[in-house]
């Protein structure tokens, strides 16, 4: 092979390993989730709380439709999910999970009303530190690692649990073909005093 041929081979294999990073690197890079603040209204919430694994809130899900029906509760938004405990350090079945989908105010009156671990009550209004799970992801730490390492570098706390608004309905199937927004209330961090 002359050595022009092997200039233009080699350039042209290094012309393809650029393309290939750049593809690798645009595809990591899609995968990082998109974190904002936003401002989350008061909401009227009606709830059950879940103990098991996560894959078996179904049935809880539909007892509390069911409910919804039953009782002529307006519902105002979707499910979320808010998870009362970290599954790194509790067993799947002994994960508790509070179940909530908004209603309106006039369900107030049924606080109290609903069940041993059914009920009706008032979110405050917070600022949350939010980002997307697509679809097509089943695993969501991923999702809470960036939240975090997001929180620590833009200066944020957390103030409470995270809770998750699921964006596609049961018809989509699995859990991991739903697209959800994975939430943290958050408060700006104060500064440490130095002596």
């Amino acid at each position: 092979m002359k050595a022009s041929n092997i200039g233009r081979v080699s350039a042209g294999v290094v012309v393809v390993c650029v393309v290939c990073a750049c593809f690798v690197f645009a595809q990591v890079e899609a995968k990082k989730p998109e974190i904002k603040i936003r401002n989350v209204a008061e909401q009227v919430a009606l709830y059950t709380l879940h103990r098991g694994s996560y894959d078996k809130t179904g049935a809880a899900i539909g007892r509390l439709f069911q409910l919804v029906g039953e009782k002529g509760i307006k519902v105002t938004s979707g499910v979320s999910l808010a998870y009362l405990n970290n599954p790194r350090f509790v067993a799947s079945e002994r994960l508790l999970t509070e179940i909530r989908v908004g209603v309106d105010k006039e369900s107030l009156g049924l606080a109290g009303q609903l069940g041993e671990f059914t009920d009706v009550k008032v979110l405050k209004a917070h600022k949350a530190a939010v980002a997307g799970k697509p679809a097509g992801m089943a695993d969501r730490a991923p999702v809470y690692t960036a939240l975090m390492t997001w929180m620590r570098k833009e200066g944020y706390e957390g103030l409470d649990g995270p809770y998750e608004r699921f964006l596609d309905g049961p018809d989509k199937g699995e859990y991991a073909a739903m697209r959800t927004e994975i939430s943290i209330p958050v408060t700006k961090a104060k500064a440490e005093e130095k002596d």
